[in-house]
């Protein structure tokens, strides 16, 4: 219990110093955020949040936690996730490239440490999917669409950070369950690092200007996500079912879906960027940003909350994964119908 206070206020710290030291940095090294037609910022904004996480997150790490196979595992993969996101950030880099980079992380996920997914559990009760060959391309799939819901869902100050803080908080209850893990540890250093970049990011004092988490903060986000999913349900004695894993990272889940039906039926690419995003139409429909902020976090507390219960009340797999799969029908059809005709 000692080690997991120091981590978590050593983690706090070390990240707001990383925030502080590498802001006025930001510009010289070409991290800024330069507003653009997509962008609704007037000037440059530091995009070093998600370099200051890991930072705060590494460092803590490394000095309250073991040094074993489980951290060198994670954070050889989340390193390359952080470097791939910085040069991202600073040049930019093609769509197509960043998807191959990605694979090949998972792929070394996969054979070099040993964590993928191979059971998707009993999800319409005739006993638990073994993935068996397909094991490697369904982590795949789980790591690129992690990384880019939580890209696709950074389009309003706050939201990544909150949204990610509910799954990471909720993950960590959940492990608690089985006593103080890596993962349980990690999953809390991850929540409580974002709770300084929140501050800054929105402006709360004493901070007065703001960063960005940038694309190596979302590709971390992503990356960490997958990881502790697979630790919490690929194991002999898991933490989470996988149908309860799709509760807590329900809501960027849904929004990527629904996001890219919505663009198929319009005719276009379902990996164009347009404002289809939940946070586009409540803004579009009237809402303020602080409401839309409040509404779509609220959400995600919902969505993880209805994850964690099942857990603890034990709730069967398959009925989990259908209301699931009920709420997601749900979701797609209402949030379609908010201001529609003002979205492009």
């Amino acid at each position: 219990m000692e080690s997991l206070i120091l981590l978590m206020l050593g983690t706090t710290v070390l990240t707001f110093f990383a925030l502080v030291f590498l802001k006025p940095f930001s510009e010289a090294v070409g991290l800024n955020d330069v507003p653009d037609s997509r962008k609704n910022h007037e000037s440059p904004v530091p995009a070093v949040g998600g370099l200051a996480v890991f930072f705060g997150l590494a460092a803590s790490t490394l000095a309250f936690v073991p040094f074993d196979s489980d951290s060198i595992s994670y954070f050889s993969g989340a390193m390359m996730c952080v470097l791939l996101g910085v040069v991202d950030d600073r040049s930019g880099l093609s769509a197509k490239f960043k998807l191959v980079a990605q694979v090949f992380i998972t792929l070394f996920l996969c054979m070099q440490m040993e964590h993928f997914l191979f059971n998707l559990g009993d999800l319409v009760g005739t006993g638990d999917i073994y993935l068996g060959s397909a094991s490697y391309a369904l982590t795949a799939l789980a790591v690129i669409g992690a990384i880019n819901s939580f890209n696709m869902l950074d389009g309003l100050d706050g939201l990544v950070g909150g949204v990610a803080l509910v799954i990471f908080a909720s993950m960590a209850f959940l492990f608690s369950a089985n006593g103080i893990s890596f993962d349980m540890m990690l999953a809390m250093a991850l929540a409580v690092a974002l709770i300084p970049y929140l501050l800054m990011n929105l402006t709360i004092p004493p901070f007065k200007t703001k960063v960005f988490l940038g694309d190596a903060g979302a590709m971390l986000i992503g990356y960490s996500v997958v990881w502790l999913l697979i630790g919490g349900t690929q194991t002999n004695s898991p933490s989470f079912t996988p149908a309860a894993a799709l509760w807590l990272v329900g809501l960027p889940l849904m929004d990527m879906a629904s996001v890219m039906i919505h663009r198929v039926k319009a005719g276009h690419s379902p990996l164009e960027a347009d404002h289809r995003h939940i946070h586009h139409r409540l803004l579009a429909a009237g809402f303020s940003k602080k409401t839309v902020l409040a509404i779509v976090s609220f959400l995600a507390l919902v969505m993880a909350g209805l994850g964690v219960l099942g857990c603890v009340l034990n709730v069967p797999q398959p009925l989990m994964f259908a209301s699931f799969m009920l709420a997601f029908i749900l979701y797609n059809a209402i949030v379609g119908q908010i201001k529609s005709n003002s979205v492009v």
